[in-house]
Protein backbone atom coordinates (compact mmCIF):
# COMPACT_ATOMS: atom_id res chain seq x y z
CA UNK A 1 0.00 0.00 0.00
CA UNK A 2 2.53 2.68 0.70
CA UNK A 3 4.47 1.95 -2.88
CA UNK A 4 1.25 3.26 -3.99
CA UNK A 5 1.74 6.70 -1.74
CA UNK A 6 5.51 6.61 -3.16
CA UNK A 7 4.40 6.37 -6.57
CA UNK A 8 1.96 8.89 -6.23
CA UNK A 9 4.31 11.29 -4.62
CA UNK A 10 7.10 10.81 -7.25
CA UNK A 11 4.76 11.89 -10.11
CA UNK A 12 3.08 14.40 -8.10
CA UNK A 13 6.73 15.81 -8.14
CA UNK A 14 7.56 15.36 -11.69
CA UNK A 15 4.41 17.20 -12.76
CA UNK A 16 4.61 19.91 -10.49
CA UNK A 17 8.19 20.38 -11.89
CA UNK A 18 6.98 20.30 -15.74
CA UNK A 19 4.48 23.11 -15.10
CA UNK A 20 7.44 25.19 -13.16
CA UNK A 21 9.68 24.58 -15.77
CA UNK A 22 6.79 25.14 -18.75
CA UNK A 23 6.00 28.12 -16.60
CA UNK A 24 9.46 29.56 -16.69
CA UNK A 25 10.25 28.96 -20.37
CA UNK A 26 6.92 30.48 -21.59
CA UNK A 27 7.70 33.34 -19.22
CA UNK A 28 11.57 33.68 -20.60
CA UNK A 29 9.90 33.24 -24.29
CA UNK A 30 7.18 36.11 -23.30
CA UNK A 31 9.83 38.54 -22.23
CA UNK A 32 12.04 37.75 -25.65
CA UNK A 33 9.50 38.96 -27.82
CA UNK A 34 8.47 41.71 -25.81
CA UNK A 35 11.99 42.89 -26.42
CA UNK A 36 12.48 41.73 -30.25
CA UNK A 37 9.07 44.04 -30.51
CA UNK A 38 11.13 46.89 -28.90
CA UNK A 39 14.04 46.46 -30.39
CA UNK A 40 12.04 46.68 -33.80
CA UNK A 41 10.29 49.61 -33.01
CA UNK A 42 13.04 51.34 -32.07
CA UNK A 43 15.02 50.58 -34.85
CA UNK A 44 12.01 51.41 -37.24
CA UNK A 45 12.38 55.15 -35.13
CA UNK A 46 16.56 55.29 -35.82
CA UNK A 47 16.34 54.18 -39.37
CA UNK A 48 13.13 56.40 -40.09
CA UNK A 49 15.07 59.58 -38.55
CA UNK A 50 18.06 58.83 -40.66
CA UNK A 51 16.24 58.60 -44.00
CA UNK A 52 14.44 61.83 -42.74
CA UNK A 53 17.89 63.42 -42.11
CA UNK A 54 18.91 62.24 -45.16
CA UNK A 55 15.98 63.56 -47.51
CA UNK A 56 16.48 66.72 -45.69
CA UNK A 57 20.21 67.17 -45.52
CA UNK A 58 19.23 66.63 -49.92
CA UNK A 59 16.21 68.98 -49.53
CA UNK A 60 18.63 71.44 -48.34
CA UNK A 61 21.58 71.01 -50.38
CA UNK A 62 19.27 71.38 -53.95
CA UNK A 63 17.07 74.31 -52.51
CA UNK A 64 20.97 76.10 -51.67
CA UNK A 65 21.52 75.41 -55.08
CA UNK A 66 17.74 76.37 -56.66
CA UNK A 67 18.26 79.33 -54.82
CA UNK A 68 21.97 79.95 -55.95
CA UNK A 69 21.21 79.42 -59.77
CA UNK A 70 18.01 81.89 -59.70
CA UNK A 71 20.13 84.16 -58.04
CA UNK A 72 22.80 83.86 -60.41
CA UNK A 73 20.36 83.96 -63.19
CA UNK A 74 18.60 87.22 -61.71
Amino acid sequence: MWIIYIVGGVLGAIILILIIVVTVIMRAIKEAKAKSEYLAAVYADVSDEVVQSVFLEEGEAHGEAFVKTNVDNA
